[in-house]
Formats: structure tokens, C-alpha cells, sequence
């Protein structure tokens, strides 16, 4: 989870507001997820190791490079293009890919969908280029 407003409806970001966003996974649902995230802790929504987006700067640029991967059909969408943003912005290696015309999930979804196939190749490869040693 890259945000926590699903607890703050003033705060969803417009991919919260978009219908088409509730196929599979609702704010409802979302609510329910942190509900269950936050049962028993201490921890806020507003809190950075609960939702990066309330990371400083300082804190994400400590980071190391970052692959961001995100669905058209979302309710995560924009906190996710949000979270590449900030990381880029403090300094973080990150690449951002989107795949527009897919729900939150497709990413396991590998027996049916090309799109699925291509963005775990592309999670391996930066996780391949993160552990290798530096060419030199």
C-alpha cells in the first residue's frame, strides 16, 4: 500500500472517485485492508512506515532504486504515480510503469495476460540489475 487515505475520504485521490476502479477493488475494501493492516499497532495512517507518501525527502532518498508498477483500473493508481514522483524528486533510481487497461491484482495474473508476463520480467530484471555487482 503506497497511501493510506482509504480512511480519509477527503483525501482520496481522484482514482478513488472513478467507477471504473470498483471491479475488483473498492474504497470499501480498502478501508477494510488497513483496518485489518493497522488492528493491534501503533501505527497511523499519517505514519511514513505505513504509507511512504508521508515519507521526507531525507528519508525516501535513503532508499534504494525503486520499480513502481501501476494499473489504469486502480484505486491505487495515482497514489502509486505519486510515490514514483516523490521518489524520483528525492533522488531515488525509479522507474514507473503503467499499464493502463488493467485492474489492481494483474500483476499475478501471468497465465492470461501478456501485460502481466511483461511487467514480472520487467520486476525481474530491475531486481537482477539492483543485486548485480558493478560492472568495473
Amino acid at each position: 500500500m503506497t497511501d493510506a487515505c482509504a480512511s480519509r475520504p477527503e483525501h482520496h485521490h481522484e482514482s478513488y472517485r472513478d467507477e471504473r476502479n470498483d471491479l475488483f477493488l473498492t474504497a470499501a475494501a480498502m478501508t477494510w485492508f488497513l483496518d485489518q493492516y493497522l488492528a493491534g499497532s501503533d501505527g497511523t495512517v499519517d505514519d511514513p512506515r505505513v504509507s511512504p507518501l508521508y515519507a521526507s525527502a531525507e528519508a525516501l532518498a535513503s532508499g534504494p532504486p525503486a520499480t513502481v508498477f501501476t494499473a489504469g483500473l486502480d484505486q491505487l493508481r495515482n497514489e502509486g504515480a505519486s510515490y514514483a514522483q516523490l521518489l524520483s524528486a528525492a533522488g531515488v533510481p525509479t522507474s514507473h510503469l503503467h499499464f493502463a487497461a488493467h485492474t489492481h491484482g494483474f500483476f499475478s495474473m501471468h497465465t492470461a495476460l501478456g501485460d502481466a508476463r511483461m511487467a514480472q520480467a520487467a520486476a525481474a530484471q530491475a531486481l537482477r540489475d539492483a543485486l548485480a555487482p558493478e560492472a568495473g
